[in-house]
């Protein structure tokens, strides 16, 4: 985990090292820390598939049916 941290601090813009973050923080259980870098992510990358249908998964186990949605429609 530690790599990718290090290399999205060094590049913040870089969509794939994003994406193998919030999926390592996730499998490593930080849920909450991989949701919130997810929803900043979704701004910087509005046109990525892979963020939209991790969010719209994300929101919909949390209960938020209306996120959820957005987010699968995009």
């Amino acid at each position: 985990l530690q790599p990718l941290e290090t290399a999205y601090a060094l590049n913040p813009w870089d969509e794939a090292i994003c994406g193998r973050l919030i999926l390592a923080r996730s499998a490593q259980g930080q849920i909450e820390s991989a949701f919130e870098l997810a929803k900043s992510a979704v701004t910087r990358f509005p046109e990525s598939a892979q963020l939209h249908r991790w969010l719209a998964h994300a929101y919909q186990q949390r209960g938020e049916q209306a996120a959820s949605q957005r987010h699968r429609t995009q």
